[in-house]
């Protein structure tokens, strides 16, 4: 399994912390330390930095799709890509050496079932605040894309074994559901950061 070396990771965090976290909805809890607070970031501006490169989107756009903080059910960002109806729904991991888990992959089963079926309850302010959009694109969408982005050394079987579980389940009723998640991974990231 292939993971974002040292140099490697320490290139995608100075470009998370130039271009992506000053467009970054602010955070809902600012009674952490700034340490704190700037970790949180980052890792919120890697759902940005995944959809920008999967969707070809502003830097801004990417960005703006994030509802990575407290009380998200596992879902770091929602972004809508109009051209191709495309509704993109994100976990993210910036953790260079730890495997994506199984609590987080049923974290995020959890969060993609509430916004299927339109229940909000529970869900953060950044997604209060955008409920009519995102009502709207999941009236609109012809298609719902899950992505798994991470930077370390894969996802678990366990983790892989509860999405495609979600996948093939089709008690949910929602037949636009991708059969297949992007696994964007080390070796895409380190892509992404060579092209640019």
């Amino acid at each position: 399994m292939s993971f974002l070396e040292q140099h490697h990771s320490a290139l995608l965090l100075r470009c998370l912390a130039d271009e992506f976290v000053p467009c970054l909805p602010p955070l809902l809890d600012n009674t952490k330390p700034g340490e704190e607070r700037s970790r949180k970031n980052l890792s919120r501006a890697f759902s940005a930095f995944a959809i920008h490169h999967i969707c070809g989107v502003p830097k801004a756009d990417a960005a703006a799709s994030v509802i990575d903080d407290f009380d998200d059910y596992g879902v770091d960002a929602i972004y809508y890509h109009a051209s191709t109806e495309t509704l993109y729904l994100v976990q993210s991991k910036l953790k260079a050496t730890e495997e994506f888990k199984q609590d987080e992959a049923l974290a995020f089963c959890q969060g993609i079932k509430k916004l299927i079926k339109q229940d909000f309850n529970g869900f953060n302010l950044n997604v209060q605040n955008r409920i009519t959009e995102i009502e709207d694109a999941l009236d609109n969408c012809s298609q719902i894309q899950l992505v798994l982005a991470h930077t370390g050394t894969g996802i678990t079987k366990h983790a892989k074994g509860a999405i495609d579980e979600l996948l093939a389940d089709d008690s949910h009723g929602e037949q636009r559901l991708q059969k297949q998640a992007i696994n964007y991974d080390a070796v895409q990231v380190l892509q992404a950061l060579r092209a640019a």
